[in-house]
């Protein structure tokens, strides 16, 4: 349904109708822009470089997650790369759609366990290639601004 604003003038009474009319267009406006996600690690990490993970794509059908891309490629996915910690303090803006069957994920590679906040789920999410294979890392869905915290 799409939204008509109000033109409100001088001498308008406010309403409740008009106060709800405004709500439910606020509400059908839905999510979508971008995830802002900021990195961290606990202590005890060696300094040798390493891969800490990926932010990936994936589409949600006949009941699973399935990856878009399948073949690793700078251009499919987002690298976390660092020594003892991340080598950055935020993942670049992650786009956010109002669509529950498309979905960015956090792929850990890295760490015992993650803790999570904000808008990053806090249990893992089984993940499948294309091909039908579970991806093997723990993946972790984004669905709005929050942080990660790659746990020794």
């Amino acid at each position: 349904m799409s939204y008509t604003p109000t033109t409100w003038t001088n001498g308008d009474t406010i309403t409740a109708a008009k106060l709800n009319k405004m709500e439910q267009g606020i509400a059908e406006g839905g999510g979508g822009g971008n995830a802002v996600v900021s990195l961290s690690a606990t202590a005890g990490f060696d300094s040798g470089s390493k891969m800490w993970g990926y932010v990936v794509f994936a589409t949600y059908s006949n009941g699973h997650w399935t990856l878009i891309y399948d073949t690793y490629s700078r251009y499919n996915f987002v690298e976390i790369f660092g020594w003892s910690a991340p080598a950055y303090l935020y993942l670049p803006p992650i786009p956010i759609v109002d669509d529950d069957s498309y979905s960015a994920f956090l792929i850990q590679i890295v760490g015992s366990s993650i803790n999570t906040t904000g808008g990053i789920s806090s249990a893992p999410t089984t993940l499948y290639y294309s091909y039908g294979s579970i991806v093997p890392d723990n993946a972790y869905r984004i669905t709005g601004s929050g942080s990660v915290e790659f746990v020794y």
